[in-house]
């Protein structure tokens, strides 16, 4: 069984990766998961939208019939007593153009568009966790790496200094000695300041505590994609990924809105109920009680501009989710393809390079230690050998990056 990339290196990470004496949370894979579903900030923004789209529902509950209205009417007969007039008519709005039922279904269409945002983003989040958790251990990986080359370039500086005073070396080679120890310096600065950058990227990404302790485990080799598995994930893709149907449903519920809009226009008819007193002589009033219909046609104004607007943009919300199922196809491809070449430079690198190097390492030490070779010659070898591995966990992070990248196009987090 091949041998994990990383474990070829546990004598340089063990101690950043190996689990603490104490009860510290360590972040596998599968919590990381768990976590970024639950606490991303950009999950629980879209939880709360789903809310705020649920209750967009009461619209559709509202009562048929609507506030009443109170109208009061006092002619005083002046200057004629007997036109002398009071009235009162309380009128009763019934809803009659079906507006609540596409209120109804406005807010479900809003619903299910919020809970398909919901999904996605859930899906981005975990992978952006995810990432950040390669990223990590990566990050922390290098540094173990970086002190390794530091030690070396420390001990080859030691060792060239005590030949200059033996007059065995000159200050040419003092000199590059230095120059390889401050490069070492710097390279591990840099590395530490990309593994404190991860961490805060790491913890936005879990809604950690600035402060939080964070102990990752190691990443191990990300699952190769089949071309028959990428060619069918591209197929199904585009049907289920959260993005696209969201945008399906807000094209939906812009529909419903137009219509709506076209039921909205519709006045309620207004059932009164009047009575009057009107005086006929000097000491006598009459009085007439009655009731009314009114109602006011829609024939001219019927919400022409506002439904208008709402259909053009659902035409724009389907043409945005048909040009994004064509990217979605694009982008499950290209994943997979750009995960196939990292994990065969991955294995080139694991199975040929490392390994040669080694070799020449302990060749060259040995040909040093019987006097045929010069120090820097073995100097060279190590820092071959601590460049490769530097490189391998690029390369490691790269294939991990388009793993997670072929989930994300699929809209899955699941490596199957």
């Amino acid at each position: 069984m091949r041998r994990d990339l990383l474990r070829r290196y546990a004598p340089l990470v063990t101690l950043l990766w190996c689990a603490p004496a104490s009860a510290q949370t360590l972040w596998t894979d599968p919590l990381v998961r768990r976590a970024a579903a639950s606490r991303a900030p950009a999950v629980r923004e879209a939880r709360a939208a789903v809310d705020v789209a649920a209750a967009g529902r009461v619209y559709g509950e509202r009562p048929i019939v609507g506030n009443p209205t109170v109208g009061v009417l006092v002619l005083p007969g002046f200057p004629d007593y007997g036109a002398w007039t009071t009235g009162v008519s309380v009128g009763l709005p019934i809803e009659v153009s079906g507006v609540r039922a596409q209120w109804s279904r406005e807010a479900e269409r809003a619903v299910l568009a919020a809970a398909a945002r919901l999904g996605d983003e859930t899906v981005r989040a975990v992978t952006e966790a995810r990432a950040a958790r390669v990223e990590l251990t990566v990050a922390r990986a290098l540094v173990a790496v970086q002190r390794a080359r530091l030690a070396t370039a420390d001990e080859a500086l030691t060792r060239t200094r005590a030949r200059a005073d033996a007059r065995a070396a000159t200050a040419v080679d003092v000199g590059l000695a230095e120059q390889e120890r401050a490069e070492a310096a710097a390279d591990l600065a840099h590395a530490e300041g990309r593994a404190a950058a991860a961490l805060g990227v790491f913890r936005s990404a879990l809604d950690l505590d600035a402060d939080d302790a964070v102990d990752v485990d190691a990443p191990g080799r990300p699952e190769a994609v089949s071309p028959d598995a990428a060619r069918a994930a591209a197929l199904r893709a585009p049907r289920v990924r959260g993005d696209a149907v969201s945008l399906d449903q807000q094209a939906a519920r812009l529909d419903a809105g137009a219509s709506r809009m076209a039921r909205g226009a519709v006045a309620p008819l207004v059932v009164g109920f009047e009575a009057q007193q009107v005086a006929v002589g000097p000491q006598q009033l009459n009085a007439s009680i009655g009731a009314s219909l009114r109602w006011e046609l829609p024939l001219v104004q019927r919400a022409q501009g506002d439904r208008a607007v709402a259909e053009a943009e659902a035409r724009v919300a389907r043409m945005r989710a048909a040009l994004l199922r064509r990217q979605i196809a694009r982008d499950v491809l290209r994943s997979a393809e750009s995960l196939g070449r990292s994990l065969a430079e991955l294995d080139a690198l694991e199975r040929d390079a490392i390994p040669a190097a080694e070799r020449l390492v302990a060749a060259s030490e040995a040909a040093f230690a019987a006097g045929a070779l010069d120090y820097f010659r073995v100097l060279a070898a190590r820092r071959g050998v601590l460049s490769l591995r530097s490189r391998a966990l690029d390369v490691l992070e790269a294939a991990w990056g388009a793993r997670l990248a072929f989930d994300r196009a699929r809209g899955d987090t699941d490596d199957r």
